[in-house]
């Protein structure tokens, strides 16, 4: 009786190895992403508290990027899509441009985020002002699944605010 509950223990260990090793083989490699970084010239980038204290203080409108800094589409937003522009319209800098960078907040934990700020994506491009203790949206562009940035949206949106001027 011992020796036959001995040999099964050694049987099912054995059988456990031989599973674990096969498993260990056959096991995908595990692949780190690749950290991409932003590679724009900003002024400067505010979170979202000193923004809204920015705002409540502005009289003016505000032209305002929205981003996420580990986000892809931001990523693509500033290393593509920007330099593009910038780079055809012989642009150095896009002045009156405030950055505001979302990253570690949660947009979706806030069920009224869009109704205070229109958007509930990132990156997103806003003209803005403070009127009567509410945040006015005049003319908005976010990047979501169903609309998707590309060069003509941002320099059109770009040309409405008046940031740039195209090069003749």
């Amino acid at each position: 009786m011992i020796k036959r509950s001995i040999f099964y223990i050694l049987v099912l260990t054995l059988i456990s190895f031989g599973v674990y090793y096969i498993y260990q083989s056959y096991k995908p490699e595990e692949k780190s992403n690749p950290v991409i970084e932003i590679n724009y010239e900003f002024d400067k980038v505010l979170t979202i508290e000193e923004f809204n204290t920015l705002i409540l203080d502005s009289e003016e409108p505000l032209n305002v990027i929205f981003f996420d800094s580990t986000s892809i589409n931001s990523q693509y937003l500033f290393n593509i899509i920007l330099k593009e522009i910038m780079t055809n319209n012989e642009i150095e800098k896009i002045e009156n441009l405030i950055y505001v960078d979302l990253a570690g907040f949660d947009i979706s934990e806030y069920g009224s985020f869009r109704l205070k700020y229109g958007f509930s994506s990132v990156p997103a491009c806003a003209n803005m002002t403070y009127s009567e203790g509410l945040i006015v949206v005049n003319n908005i562009i976010e990047e979501s699944n169903n609309n998707i940035f590309t060069i003509q949206i941002v320099q059109n949106w770009l040309l409405n605010n008046k940031l740039i001027e195209l090069k003749e």
